[in-house]
């Protein structure tokens, strides 16, 4: 090799032979797969926190059954990847010590059809031991339970049934102050009118027994 590199003639820069021929798109097509992987690292990364996160915020809110007032009932919807629920709740207002039912149907997507108990719990929102619960048998398809509310404000109905597993899921909703009843209003609003009337009668009277002395006078 030395011979031939001599041998060239003068003026002439020697030729070294190509000792990395092919190196540097070696090193390029390296490089660039040693980014896709990189890239397809992260990217799975990315990938499984989002899925564990996302796994996370459905635990904490794979109980909670959408309620959607609707006219004369709420609605009530829920579902996972073994079981969906729907049903109402009647009337769409709720009131104080009026009578209130909850009605659903329970459906599972594999499997025979549901047709096992149904718990339903009607109790205030933040208390503990004062819920009214019945455990109901299916009738032409669908579980439903009637309770009469003690108090107003939030109220929390929980739902439980066993399919693959227990289900236990809670729907809010609101129940509103009681109205008087129409008999006590019209008694009130008679005697309201009953008070007028005396009032008025006891001012007429007295007016003839203010100017009597003064007409004696």
């Amino acid at each position: 090799m030395l011979g031939d590199l001599l041998c060239r003639g003068k003026g002439e820069w020697p030729v070294f032979p190509p000792v990395f021929s092919g190196s540097w798109t070696h090193v390029r097509v390296g490089f660039v797969r040693s980014q896709n992987m990189r890239s397809g690292i992260l990217l799975a990364a990315a990938v499984f926190f989002a899925l564990h996160a996302g796994a996370a915020f459905a635990g904490d809110r794979g109980d909670v059954i959408s309620v959607r007032p609707q006219h004369r009932a709420i609605e009530l919807s829920w579902n996972d990847t073994e079981d969906t629920l729907s049903g109402s709740v009647t009337p769409d207002l709720p009131r104080e010590g009026q009578p209130l039912t909850v009605t659903v149907m329970v459906a599972s997507f594999y499997g025979p059809p549901f047709d096992g108990p149904v718990t339903i719990a009607l109790r205030p929102e933040g208390a503990q031991g004062s819920a009214q619960t019945v455990t109901v048998a299916p009738e032409h398809g669908t579980w439903s339970a009637t309770f009469v509310p003690k108090s107003a404000g939030p109220h929390l109905v929980d739902i439980s049934f066993r399919t693959t597993r227990l289900k236990v899921l809670h729907a809010n909703i609101r129940v509103e102050p009681a109205k008087l009843p129409r008999s006590v209003a019209w008694g009130l609003g008679g005697m309201v009118v009953l008070l007028a009337v005396l009032f008025g009668g006891l001012r007429q009277w007295r007016r003839p027994n203010d100017r009597s002395p003064r007409a004696a006078a």
